[in-house]
C-alpha cells in the first residue's frame, strides 16, 4: 500500500513567502505554514542549519513534517528553505517509521528546481524500520519519555549541540505515538526560540545551549532535559514509573508487540500525552499475561496499579475498560464487568469517568440473560465498588416489568431495591400485584423520592390499575400530594371512575380544596367531574368558588351513569341548583329534583348527599324537620320563587303528578308561595299538560 502527500516549499521571494504548493489550502492554514516554515529564531546557531519541524494543521485535518535549511547562498542574511509534508490525519496509522517520511525531502538547488513541489509524492510507509543510533541517547531518552507523559502539560525542552543529534530519538517518539495522539504533537529539533502553535509552546523541542538564556521565561514553565545538569525532571528508574522502561525498550526493539498493543487500546479514543504511561502499563500488563490465565481480575488490578490517577483522560479510561478487540484479552463483558464491580481499585475514581450506561446497554442488546445474572450476583454481594453500584443502576434503569418478575422470584426483598433505583418500574400494575406485603414499602420508597406530577402520575394509574385496598390508606400520609397526579391519570385514561375503591375517595373528599383548584385550571373529562360529584360536598368553599356551567356534562350522564351514581349525581346538582340564581341552575333542579324525591321518599339518600341539600332546606313547621321530601320540595320551589324562574321550567322539573300535588299543597304554608303557585296554575291551564296535572292545577287556580 502506498500513500500521497502534498508538499510545500517556503523560502526567500520578496520576504519569506510560499514558493510552490502541489494543493490549496485555506487562508489561515497558509499564514501558519508561512510563520511556522521561517527561521525558529532571531538567527541561525552553528549546529542547527538543518532542522525537523511537525504540528498539526487542524482547519485542513493534516498534519506536517518539514525540514528547514539555512540559505546561506541568499545575498539577504537569515533566509531559509522550508520543505514541507502535508499527510492527511486518516493516512497517520500507516507511518511505521518516519525515514520513509524523511527521505523525501529536498533541498532547493541548481539542480533540484523549486518547481519540483507542485505535484503529490508518494510515500511507501511499509519502508524497514530503524533502530536508535546512537547509546549516549539512552539515558536522555528515559528522561524525555518521563517529562513527555508524566508532566503532560508542560513543554519538554532538550539540550543538544546539535540539531542532528536527537532527530532519530525524536522520530522514533512520534512514530511510537497511536495516530490520534502523533496528530496532534508537535516538535521542533531546532528551535532557537521557544516555537509556539496557537499561543502554547510546542510539545518537545531541541534547543542549543547558547539560547538557554534568551529562553530562560519560557523554561521556567517547562521540564528541561540536560545531561550536564544534575537535577534531571525526575527519576525514571523508580518503580513507578516502570512504564519509562517498557516504553524505551518498545523503541530500542519495536517487535515485542507492545506497541501494537497499546495501539489497539487507544488509538481510536485518545488524544493527551497524559495517557501514555496508562496505555503502557495496561498494555504491558496484557503482554506479560498473554497466553496464560489472565483472568478479569487480574486486569483490573493492573488497572489499579496505574502510574498515575487519569484526571484528564476519560477516553483512556474508556477504552481500557472495555478492551474486548485487544489482543491477549479473552475475558467476556460479564466477567469485566463484574471485576469492576467487585475487584477494589483502591482511590481510583473510574465511576465518574467510565461511561457504565453504554457498556451495559451494548451488554443488555446482545446479552440480556448474562446482564440479569449479573445484576443477582451484584446485588448479594457483601459489597461492591463505586463502579459496581453504577452497574446495578444502569441493570435497574434497563429492567422491564417481566424482568423483575424473574429476578424476585429468587430474591423477593429485592424489589424494593430496584424500585428505588428505578422507580420508573412502578408505573407497571404488575409490579405492584407482585409487591403483595412490599406494597406499603415500595409506595413510601417511591413517595419519599424527588419525582415530578407526570411520572407521579403513571405510578398511581399503575396503583388503580392494581386493585390496591392497602395503598390508598397510606396516601392520607402525604397530604394533597397525589391529587393532581391521580386527576391527571384518569383524565387522560378510559379508567371507570365508578370502579375507585372507597378508601380513594374518602382521600378525595378529604383533599377537596385541591380536587376543586385542578378542576378550576384544566378541562376535565365528564368521568372526572362524575368523580367529583361523588367525593366533594356541594356545599364545600372549593366547589361553590368554581364556575357553575362545569357541571353541564353532568346533565346528560345522569341518562347513563350506573344505579348507584344516580343519586349521589343528581343530589350534586339538585345541592348546587339550589344555591344560585345563574340560568343554568334551572336545568341541574330540572334534571335532578325527581330523582332526589324519589331517593328522599323510599330512603335512598345518604347522609352525606343529604346534608348539603339540608342547610338549604329549612323545615315548612318546627315539628315537620323529619319530612325531608317537603324540605327537599319547599327548597326547590323557593328557588324558583327567589329567582323569578317561569312557571313552566318548573312544571318541567316534576316528572309525576302526585310529586305535583304535593309540590302545590306548600302554597298553605307562606304567602309567597300561594301566590308564586297560583299564577303558575293561572299561566298553565292553557297549555297542553297532561289530564292529572291539569286537574292538579284547576284546584290551585
Amino acid at each position: 500500500m502506498v500513500i500521497k502527500v502534498d508538499q510545500t516549499l517556503h523560502g526567500y521571494s520578496h520576504g519569506h513567502s510560499l514558493l510552490q504548493s502541489s494543493t490549496r489550502l485555506s487562508s489561515e492554514a497558509e499564514r501558519l505554514m508561512l510563520s511556522l516554515s521561517d527561521m525558529s529564531g532571531p538567527g541561525m546557531r552553528q549546529g542547527f542549519e538543518s532542522y525537523l519541524t511537525a504540528y498539526p494543521l487542524l482547519s485542513e485535518e493534516r498534519y506536517v513534517l518539514a525540514r528547514t535549511w539555512y540559505a546561506a547562498e541568499m545575498q539577504r542574511p537569515g533566509c531559509v528553505w522550508t520543505h514541507s509534508l502535508l499527510i492527511r490525519n486518516a493516512d497517520l496509522r500507516e507511518i511505521k517509521d518516519p525515514l520513509s517520511l524523511t527521505q523525501l525531502f529536498r533541498r532547493p538547488t541548481a539542480s533540484v528546481s523549486i518547481n519540483s513541489c507542485s505535484e503529490q509524492l508518494i510515500v511507501d510507509p511499509l519502508m524497514e524500520g530503524h533502530k536508535l543510533g546512537l547509546r549516549e541517547a539512552d539515558q536522555v531518552l528515559l528522561f524525555t519519555l518521563w517529562a513527555m507523559y508524566a508532566q503532560p502539560d508542560k513543554p519538554v525542552y532538550i539540550v543538544a549541540p546539535s540539531a542532528d543529534l536527537y532527530e532519530s530519538m525524536i522520530l522514533d517518539l512520534w512514530s511510537q505515538q497511536w495516530p490520534m495522539l502523533r496528530a496532534g504533537f508537535s516538535f521542533c529539533t531546532g528551535a532557537l526560540a521557544d516555537r509556539v502553535l496557537r499561543g502554547k509552546s510546542f510539545d518537545l523541542q531541541v534547543l542549543p545551549r547558547n539560547a538557554l538564556l534568551e529562553m530562560r521565561q519560557a523554561l521556567a514553565n517547562g521540564s528541561v532535559v540536560d545531561t550536564t545538569l544534575t537535577n534531571m525532571p525526575a527519576d525514571p528508574n523508580a518503580n513507578s514509573d516502570m512504564w519509562v522502561k517498557k516504553a524505551s525498550a518498545d523503541l530500542t526493539d519495536p517487535g515485542t508487540g507492545l506497541r501494537e498493543t497499546a495501539w489497539a487500546l487507544a488509538e481510536s479514543v485518545v488524544t493527551d500525552r497524559g495517557s501514555f504511561p496508562a496505555v503502557f502499563h495496561i498494555a504491558a500488563a496484557i503482554r506479560q499475561h498473554r497466553g496464560s490465565n489472565f483472568t478479569a481480575d487480574d486486569y483490573i488490578r493492573a488497572i489499579a496499579t496505574l502510574p498515575i490517577t487519569p484526571k484528564e483522560p476519560p477516553d483512556l479510561i474508556q477504552s481500557v475498560l472495555a478492551p474486548h478487540a485487544v489482543e491477549g484479552v479473552t475475558f467476556s463483558p460479564y466477567d469485566l464487568l463484574k471485576a469492576l464491580a467487585t475487584v477494589s481499585m483502591g482511590d481510583r475514581v473510574y465511576h465518574r469517568i467510565f461511561d457504565t450506561d453504554t457498556q451495559i446497554e451494548r451488554m443488555w442488546l446482545t446479552e440480556r440473560e448474562s446482564a440479569l445474572r449479573l445484576f443477582s450476583e451484584l446485588i448479594t454481594c457483601d459489597s461492591t465498588t463505586p463502579l459496581g453500584d453504577e452497574i446495578i443502576s444502569s441493570i435497574c434503569r434497563l429492567m422491564q416489568p417481566e424482568d423483575i418478575q424473574r429476578v424476585t422470584q429468587s430474591q423477593p426483598g429485592i424489589l424494593a431495591v430496584i424500585i428505588k433505583r428505578k422507580p420508573q418500574l412502578a408505573t407497571s400494575a404488575a409490579i405492584w400485584q407482585a409487591a403483595g406485603y412490599a406494597q406499603t414499602e415500595i409506595f413510601h420508597i417511591v413517595m419519599n423520592l424527588d419525582l415530578g406530577d407526570i411520572a407521579l402520575s403513571e405510578i398511581v394509574g399503575a396503583i388503580l390499575v392494581s386493585g390496591s385496598r392497602t395503598l390508598p390508606e397510606q396516601a392520607f400520609s402525604y397530604g394533597n400530594r397525589l391529587v393532581i397526579p391521580l386527576l391527571e391519570w384518569m383524565n387522560s385514561s378510559n379508567f371507570n371512575a365508578a370502579k375507585l375503591s372507597r378508601e380513594w375517595i374518602r382521600y378525595l373528599r378529604r383533599e377537596s380544596h385541591a380536587v376543586a383548584e385542578w378542576l378550576h385550571t384544566h378541562a376535565p373529562k365528564s368521568s372526572i367531574l362524575r368523580l367529583s360529584a361523588l367525593t366533594i360536598p356541594a356545599d364545600d368553599s372549593s366547589i361553590v368558588g368554581l364556575d357553575s356551567h362545569i357541571w353541564v356534562p353532568l346533565l346528560e350522564e345522569l341518562a347513563h351513569v350506573d344505579e348507584c351514581e344516580v343519586i349521589p349525581i343528581a343530589a350534586f346538582l339538585f345541592a348546587l341548583g339550589i344555591r344560585t340564581c345563574e340560568p343554568i341552575a334551572v336545568e341541574y333542579l330540572r334534571d335532578s329534583f325527581e330523582i332526589v324525591h324519589s331517593a328522599a321518599a323510599h330512603g335512598d339518600l345518604n347522609y352525606e348527599y343529604w346534608h348539603p341539600i339540608e342547610n338549604m332546606a329549612p323545615p315548612t313547621a318546627r315539628w315537620r324537620e323529619w319530612d325531608k321530601c317537603e324540605r327537599i320540595r319547599a327548597a326547590f320551589l323557593d328557588k324558583f320563587i327567589e329567582c323569578n324562574w317561569p312557571g313552566d321550567a318548573l312544571l318541567k322539573a316534576v316528572r309525576h303528578s302526585d310529586t305535583l300535588r304535593e309540590l302545590f299543597r306548600l302554597s298553605r304554608t307562606t304567602w309567597a308561595r300561594d301566590q308564586y303557585l297560583r299564577e303558575v296554575a293561572k299561566n298553565s291551564l292553557e297549555s297542553d299538560l297532561p289530564a292529572n296535572y291539569q286537574r292538579v292545577l284547576e284546584y290551585y287556580r
